[in-house]
């Protein structure tokens, strides 16, 4: 059991991180520099892991759903975030 889930945490990983190599030819794409789409990136990274741990903490405490929600919401801002640099890269 304990092997299946190494497994799968290590699939997720796999599946969320590795398309950033993706992300950053994007960004590079749609105007911005390489060191700021690679500083852009590694933030993400650090700031993502910390947070999932501390969701995951936050959920034992307050319950499921609304971790999920609040995860949702923030995954929602980025969204936008992104839409709204395609309409207006000069604002960013």
């Amino acid at each position: 059991m304990c092997r299946l889930v190494c497994v799968g945490y290590f699939c997720a990983l796999v599946a969320r991180y590795a398309v950033q190599v993706r992300q950053t030819k994007y960004l590079i794409e749609i105007g911005f520099t390489p060191l700021a789409a690679a500083w852009v990136l590694g933030v993400v990274s650090v700031v993502g892991i910390p947070g999932q741990i501390g969701l995951g903490a936050m959920s034992d405490r307050v319950g499921r759903g609304w971790v999920w929600t609040v995860g949702r919401r923030s995954e929602d801002a980025s969204y936008l975030g992104r839409r709204r640099h395609l309409h207006h890269p000069r604002e960013w």
